[in-house]
């Protein structure tokens, strides 16, 4: 498990981060990022690459020798995202909110990382539109399946097909957690 946090008040001072080795519950205190990631995802690419992707930037984390290098940064950067790893290798991130100046906006579509090309792109064809607080997990097939974000459509993202509606809900959901049953 991997958490950053700030060491003062101000989150552009001194930044750390905590890993949590979930065997032991031995908590290491490191300084392995190069940018302040509040609110941002991390997503597992290989035990030796973490993709850290947010408003302020995108980075890929060594948990292995506690170094990061920098990734191309997101073409909508935003925060209070979802992002899930496809069965493809690739990245997919779902809505979120850029702060500027202390004023939120809503940032509603999604962007694709791809890992082998080092690049986002966003990814259009989405029948309905989210807010940030919702749902995505990824089905067996390596599909994400997506939820919630004020929306009672369900949708199915492929990364050769792109969106396609599932199943519409009787009303629209705010914020969803997706749990695999079976």
């Amino acid at each position: 498990v991997f958490g950053q946090r700030a060491l003062s008040s101000t989150p552009t001072n001194t930044l750390g981060e905590e890993l949590i080795d979930l065997a032991t519950l031995n908590v290491t205190s490191v300084n392995a990022l190069q940018l302040w990631h509040g609110k941002s995802t991390a997503t597992v690419l290989s035990p030796t690459q973490i993709l850290v992707a947010g408003r302020d930037g995108c980075e890929i984390l060594d948990p292995t020798t506690l170094t990061s290098t920098m990734a191309s940064g997101m073409n909508n950067p935003r925060h209070f995202h979802s992002a899930s790893l496809l069965g493809n290798g690739d990245v997919l991130v779902g809505p979120g909110v850029f702060t500027l100046n202390n004023t939120n906006s809503l940032v509603s579509g999604y962007e694709v990382y791809n890992l082998a090309n080092a690049t986002w792109t966003v990814v259009t064809g989405t029948s309905s539109s989210r807010d940030y607080q919702m749902g995505m997990t990824i089905a067996n097939s390596g599909d994400a399946i997506i939820v919630g974000g004020n929306s009672a459509i369900v949708e199915r993202y492929n990364s050769g097909n792109g969106f396609s509606s599932a199943l519409a809900l009787p009303d629209s959901i705010t914020g969803a957690s997706i749990f695999p049953v079976g």
